[in-house]
């Protein structure tokens, strides 16, 4: 299993591989796909989970900020998503990406700044079948997805 992240975690279980990275940075993330790759043979699933933004008034918000908020909830995903799938549709068995959403993306969080997180998956175009993508949003009407 590989992990990425900003910062090093205190630890891992074993096994498990740790790639520092700011996904916000597409070429970044391209490469970091690509060293797991490398490192572990292949990406069978890839879990977007990166996202977050500290609490601030949406309407005062400097560009800046905004754009490193959207950079880390859309793009960082839509980044991994690209080059993993690029892997993926190389493999005999292809893989699946899994998008971990927000509630900002069903409802209005004022004290939040913009959060663009899909509320529906979006379905990359694939040559072959055998690719899916989740998304799993953390709110009352998803809650369904985890109770069997």
């Amino acid at each position: 299993i590989a992990v990425c992240s900003r910062s090093e975690p205190e630890a891992l279980p074993d096994g498990w591989e740790w790639f520092g990275v700011d996904l916000r940075d597409g070429d970044a993330a391209w490469a970091m796909v690509d060293a797991v790759v490398e490192r572990c043979g292949r990406v069978d699933v890839l879990v977007n989970n990166a996202g977050g933004a500290p609490p601030a008034d949406s309407t005062t918000a400097k560009p800046r900020f905004t754009e490193r908020i959207i950079a880390l909830n859309l793009f960082a995903a839509i980044f991994c998503s690209q080059r993993a799938n690029h892997w993926m549709q190389q493999q005999d068995v292809g893989g699946s990406i899994v998008n971990i959403g927000s509630v900002s993306g069903q409802r209005p969080t004022p004290q939040t700044a913009p959060s663009p997180t899909p509320t529906r998956p979006r379905r990359a175009p694939s040559r072959r079948p055998g690719h899916p993508q989740r998304s799993i949003n953390p709110s009352n009407r998803s809650a369904a997805l985890f109770s069997h």
